[in-house]
């Protein structure tokens, strides 16, 4: 089964030596495009989801991941840095593409779920898995983005898509919503990608840097 890891630094306060220290390590830099910053659900106004300084490390390997993820913690804790480092594992099986159609719901299906619970991230925790939806960038705005956005999910863009991200604090939970969501783009389509990454380290600095709220554990149970 193909498997993809990844690691990423989210820096809001970085300085030119660190840079260089993050290129030197292997990652290349990553931005975001300084577009629209949107999020609808309330757990999610006022909070910090679109870093400044975003940067990735992309492999196949394990032992290269958990590398990359000490050198880049060691790099932080003696630098000028605000924000975080996670590690995180994509399984083949959570890792869709769609022919990137308009959003059709002519049938009427409903969305697999409403507004989420989401909730703040305790100090030395963090999100289980997330799933991120992609919708290409040229693809005109429509009741989809509202949609995400009132579940719970924040949005950024890159140069080429609108990607709406829904953090878990459960796996379990996680799971369930990427094969619902799944089985609902399926028929409606209006994305181009969806996947799920399975959180494996996240190191914060300073150690209570606020987190991104995430779904609560049991929700999709209760």
């Amino acid at each position: 089964m193909e498997v993809n890891r990844h690691v990423h630094i989210n820096g809001y306060k970085i300085n030119d030596d660190l840079d260089r220290k993050f290129l030197a390590i292997g990652f290349f830099r990553d931005p975001f495009k300084e577009l629209e910053r949107r999020a609808t659900h309330p757990a999610l106004v006022g909070t910090r989801y679109m870093p400044p300084h975003h940067y990735s490390f992309e492999t196949e390997s394990l032992r290269d991941m958990d590398h990359v993820f000490d050198s880049a913690v060691e790099a932080i804790e003696n630098g000028e840095f605000e924000g975080y480092v996670e590690s995180e594992t994509i399984p083949g099986i959570f890792n869709v593409r769609y022919d990137p159609q308009s959003y059709d719901n002519n049938t009427n299906l409903r969305f697999p779920f409403s507004q989420c619970e989401l909730i703040p991230v305790p100090v030395g925790k963090h999100k289980a898995v997330d799933i991120h939806t992609k919708r290409p960038l040229y693809m005109p705005r429509d009741e989809l983005d509202d949609i995400l956005l009132n579940a719970g999910c924040y949005e950024v863009h890159t140069p080429r898509s609108r990607i709406f991200t829904l953090q878990f604090q459960s796996v379990i939970d996680g799971e369930s919503a990427y094969r619902s969501l799944n089985e609902y783009f399926s028929k409606t389509s209006g994305i181009k990608h969806m996947y799920l990454e399975i959180t494996r380290k996240i190191h914060r600095v300073p150690r209570d840097f606020e987190l991104t709220p995430f779904v609560r554990k049991g929700f999709f149970s209760s």
